[in-house]
């Protein structure tokens, strides 16, 4: 008995074709939990517009965070 994958092999090639192309670029990808609580400090802090809560406005609110850390040099031995 054969199963039938869950995606179009099209769609998996993609797939696997941007992440080639992303670990070629220097490019990783990585999940992060964010509570409630650090969306809206980004929020408050102006990070990330109040009515933007969509992940493309919270993955640009965290670059933003992250170079204004470095643009302040704050490191992990300032934590």
């Amino acid at each position: 008995m054969t199963t039938t994958p869950t995606q179009p092999v099209s769609t998996v090639a993609d797939r696997a074709r941007r992440y080639r192309q992303r670990r070629k670029n220097g490019v990783r990808c990585v999940r992060i939990r964010l509570s409630e609580q650090v969306i809206a400090a980004l929020v408050e802090d102006g990070f990330l517009p109040q009515d933007m809560r969509d992940h493309a406005a919270i993955e640009r609110a965290f670059y933003a965070l992250l170079n204004a850390a470095r643009r302040a040099g704050v490191s992990a031995r300032d934590a």
